[in-house]
């Protein structure tokens, strides 16, 4: 128990750092006003290289949840919605009873579901490339000669058919 406290002690000390010195975004700063740390978050995903959004793109929404919590989730809003404004992408988490916790797994998975678009895109530029290249690429020698003897019987047939009088 005395280490788990260490480690939040070390983490609101940077925290705070970093607040004084105007450089907190995002999760850290959700966890810092609402001076809850969710358990099983790992402190060492939430730096600032990860978070692929600025926090003034996003648009939170709470709604009541539902299923498992009891009369938690039918009375307080734990639901959380997530909607990235640039891209449209919207994140829904009702996993946990409590919204802190919520908050902080809808903003992980909106980056991961950044993260993915992201990849996505660099595939299809790259895919995008390699046709191009292929497309715009000299045909060898040998299927060339193919295509020219092909060509000629074709032609040859051709003027077989003609009628006599051309």
């Amino acid at each position: 128990m005395q280490e788990r406290i260490a480690a939040v002690y070390l983490f609101l000390c940077v925290t705070n750092e970093k607040l004084k010195e105007g450089r907190v975004r995002g999760i850290e700063l959700l966890l810092r006003c609402n001076g809850v740390i969710p358990r099983g978050t790992t402190f060492e995903k939430m730096n600032e290289v990860d978070q692929p959004f600025q926090e003034t793109e996003l648009e939170e929404r709470f709604d009541r949840s539902s299923g498992p919590g009891g009369q938690n989730v039918n009375k307080v809003a734990t639901k959380v919605t997530l909607r990235h404004v640039p891209t449209g992408i919207t994140v829904t988490v009702q996993d946990t009873r409590s919204q802190a916790q919520n908050r902080v797994l809808a903003r992980e998975r909106l980056a991961e579901a950044l993260r993915e678009r992201a990849e996505e895109g660099k595939k299809e530029a790259i895919q995008r490339r390699e046709l191009e290249r292929r497309r715009k690429a000299p045909r060898p020698a040998r299927i060339k000669r193919r295509m020219l003897e092909q060509k000629k019987r074709r032609g040859a047939l051709k003027r077989t058919r003609r009628s006599l009088g051309d």
